[in-house]
């Protein structure tokens, strides 16, 4: 709740003026709009979030080495031998944050652990960071509800992702920092189009056996 300071006129509510002179409250709503703004109320939010975070990891965020740290409890984890894997993918995740993240693909024989190792890795980020999946159908980026402005794309296994089309929005996403197309839906019994965007931008994480994946989308890692 708002306290309202004394506003024009001598009245001090809103509902004063509603009920005593109606035809300034449109005004009287805008200026006190005005006076009580929301993105200031944000913007006031934020710093205080700022502050309580920074008291948490202000530590960590002063470290030199700060990769070296993580190696640490990257090694607690009990992943051995990954030690430079670990760090670039953990380079990468944190890239979500730059207007051009950094993706990456991690190739290799099956069964060597490369899923594993990525797993490790984005236990140390929020849930927030990234949006993984192992299988992806044609249309799931336009179709899915999931936001991926400055979020990574973590796919198990390239193989899972179907089709020509869906590699192609992912190469838009990665190189056009967002994604955009025409789905057909239906509206009060006929047959219409929408336009629906996903914002990014956005990075890829990705795991596979192959040597290589598509052309064009080797290009972006």
């Amino acid at each position: 709740t708002v306290s309202l300071r004394k506003l024009g006129g001598g009245y001090k509510s809103l509902a004063e003026i509603h009920r005593e002179c109606p035809a300034k409250f449109g005004e009287a709503v805008k200026a006190h709009s005005r006076k009580c703004s929301l993105a200031k109320h944000e913007a006031e939010v934020r710093k205080r979030r700022k502050e309580q975070v920074w008291e948490v990891c202000g530590n960590l965020a002063r470290e030199r080495e700060i990769l070296e740290v993580f190696a640490v409890d990257f090694r607690k984890r009990g992943i051995v031998g990954e030690e430079r894997l670990g760090k670039l993918t953990f380079l990468a995740a944190t890239s979500r944050l730059l207007e051009r993240p950094v993706s990456i693909a991690v190739k290799g024989p099956s069964s060597c652990g490369k899923s594993a190792t990525t797993g490790e890795v984005l236990k140390f980020f929020p849930e927030d960071a990234y949006h993984a999946v192992s299988t992806m159908s044609p249309k799931a980026l336009l179709y899915s509800p999931e936001p991926m402005e400055h979020r990574m794309l973590v796919i198990y296994e390239v193989a899972g992702v179907k089709g020509t089309f869906a590699e192609f929005l992912i190469r838009n996403l990665l190189s056009e920092g967002k994604v955009s197309g025409e789905v057909t839906t239906n509206a009060g019994g006929m047959p219409t189009t929408v336009r629906v965007t996903k914002e990014g931008p956005t990075g890829l994480i990705t795991t596979t056996t192959l040597p290589s994946w598509h052309e064009e989308n080797e290009t972006r890692y």
